[in-house]
């Protein structure tokens, strides 16, 4: 039994969770207990020089320096590096007795879609630096994806999957997209919004509740001397925000509260009252905001999904799957409505989880798609593609040999005997000349193509059916590596300068026998003999021609496989 795992981390801006799902199972990933939830606050602290993360950060006395909102600020705030280190080394004392029970991990790290990759990469070696092993970086609105499709309370079913489908992942700090056609990502692949996430909100709403206070200049001035204290104020506005969209007809009149003690300064007894009812919300998401351009929040989301719909309009997405912590808002998902009316809608039920089980079975596909590339290169180290290649090529030398030789003929031959020479050094000159432009010109034709197509899909049988077993061995759809669909795409163009399409071989025999036998013969009689001389060498198998033939078959076909590996998904089904 494979005693394998594989781990999704999502680092959130507001909450953290972590689940695992092992190399042969096929159920729903497990969330990890973080400390005494299944979730834990993203917030650290430092006690005694070693790192306290969630709620014993706030809650533990003695934890110095606490620090949260540290993933949204990591691009653009050089000492946020240090707190996502902090935070990862404490989060990894609580996930490493959960590793301990597997003879391997691999661990998917969960990124925003619109972060670059140098933004990833330096994300993941701070996090990796915190012990976790085999850890890559995976899209969170890619594993919101693949969560929808193998939880089944969702209740999705197979043929709505095979829709083109669009992931919307709100989250703390930003706004993921995933594209979907197929069960597969798109080209379009995903993308996002790496400024806009319900924290903005928080922020609106607790700069609101503080402008409203008749102790305002006081709790700022705490704020600017202690940011720590803005942070933990602004995670008690998350929550109340969170109490207000699970069930907004409740407090449409009667108010949410919470009262938020700061204990900043023992002798002023500083409090903050912080509420929320109907009309308040609505003013507040009225309100311009400095970070997203003088727009509304509201109105920033709509610019954001009205993009999404333009990226997707090639296949316009029938299947919405909303999730992140900020989709239980009714207007954003109204909003969503809009924007692809005529999408079914989906959302998640366990947002704070679904990204984290995401990650997990990320984790997992991209390790068997780490093995099958594997197994590909094996294939290609072995030698048997050549060998396929090598055992039928006479065939496919049959086949083409008429369309070039009358392609040779009739627009490089017929032309240079036209033409006034005196020597055979001359006309092989002209030849040369002719055919070398010919076929820079265009190597390949509609014909040609057919006929490498036709001889790739009927006579590599040998190589079709190893990449069907290594595809099969690895969960992967076989029709992705289908020869015939592969070989449309097999070019001719490192033929057009090689030398066994130009007539210094092509005549070489043909040429050396009519000096020797001939000083000087009428070009009628020439382009007889050039005709059977390059017949002659385009059928044999062991002429310079097959030789280069078979060369350019490999290394073409192997870049056009190649090409299909990287591009191939897991079939999401």
């Amino acid at each position: 039994m494979n005693n394998t795992r594989f781990y999704g981390i999502d680092i959130g801006d507001g909450e953290t969770a972590a689940a695992w799902v092992s190399a042969d199972a096929a159920l729903l990933p497990h969330v990890v207990t973080l400390g005494s939830t299944k979730s834990m606050l993203s917030v650290a602290g430092n006690l005694n020089g070693k790192p306290v993360v969630g709620d014993q950060a706030l809650l533990q006395p003695g934890v110095a320096d606490i620090k949260a909102r540290f993933k949204s600020r990591f691009l653009t705030d050089p000492d946020a590096g240090q707190t996502v280190s902090l935070f990862a080394r404490g989060l990894y004392e609580h996930v490493k007795g959960d590793m301990a029970g597997a003879s391997e991990v691999s661990v998917a790290l969960g990124v925003p879609a619109g972060w670059t990759k140098e933004e990833r990469q330096q994300y993941a070696a701070i996090v990796g630096a915190a012990g976790f092993p085999n850890l890559h970086t995976a899209a969170e609105s890619r594993a919101a994806f693949l969560y929808a499709r193998y939880d089944t309370d969702i209740g999705l079913s197979p043929e709505a999957l095979r829709q083109p489908a669009l992931v919307i992942d709100i989250g703390s700090s930003t706004t993921d997209f995933a594209y979907i056609v197929d069960g597969k990502e798109s080209e379009v692949g995903v993308f996002g919004n790496v400024r806009l996430g319900g924290g903005l909100l928080d922020r609106l709403i607790l700069d609101d509740a503080v402008d409203g206070s008749p102790k305002c200049d006081q709790i700022r001035a705490v704020f600017s001397q202690y940011p720590s204290w803005r942070s933990l104020c602004e995670l008690e506005a998350r929550k109340l925000k969170e109490k207000y969209f699970s069930d907004e007809a409740q407090w449409a009149e009667r108010p949410c509260v919470t009262k938020v003690p700061i204990y900043a300064d023992v002798n002023a007894g500083l409090s903050l009252a912080i509420s929320l009812n109907r009309a308040r919300m609505e003013r507040l998401l009225k309100a311009p905001m400095t970070e997203l351009g003088d727009v509304s929040f509201p109105e920033k989301l709509r610019q954001a999904l009205a993009l999404a719909a333009e990226n997707t309009a090639t296949h316009p997405p029938m299947l919405l799957i909303l999730t992140g912590g900020a989709s239980r808002m009714a207007f954003f998902r109204q909003a969503c409505r809009d924007a692809f009316p005529q999408a079914n809608v989906v959302c998640c039920k366990e947002p704070e989880f679904s990204i984290a089980r995401g990650l997990a079975i990320a984790a997992r596909m991209d390790w068997q798609l780490a093995v099958f590339r594997q197994e590909i290169e094996a294939f290609f180290a072995g030698g048997a593609l050549r060998k396929d290649i090598d055992a039928h090529l006479p065939t496919l030398q049959e086949k083409l040999t008429p369309v070039l030789q009358q392609r040779i003929m009739t627009r490089c031959v017929t032309p240079a005997l036209q033409q006034d020479f005196k020597t055979w050094e001359q006309l092989d000159t002209l030849i040369h000349d002719n055919i070398k432009k010919e076929f820079q010109a265009q190597s390949r034709t509609t014909e040609t193509d057919a006929i490498i197509a036709d001889w790739i899909g009927t006579e590599l049988t040998g190589t079709q059916q190893h990449l069907d077993e290594i595809c099969v061995r690895n969960d992967m759809e076989k029709a992705d590596m289908s020869m015939s669909r592969i070989g449309v795409n097999v070019k001719l163009e490192g033929l057009a300068g090689r030398r066994a399409l130009l007539p210094t071989l092509l005549m070489k025999a043909v040429l050396s026998w009519l000096h020797i036998h001939l000083p000087f013969v009428p070009p009628v009689g020439a382009g007889r003999w050039i005709r059977v001389a390059l017949q002659n060498e385009l059928t044999d198998p062991d002429s310079d021609f097959a030789k280069d033939l078979a060369e350019s078959m490999e290394t073409e076909l192997r870049a056009q496989i190649q090409s299909n590996v990287d591009k191939v998904e897991m079939v999401i089904s």
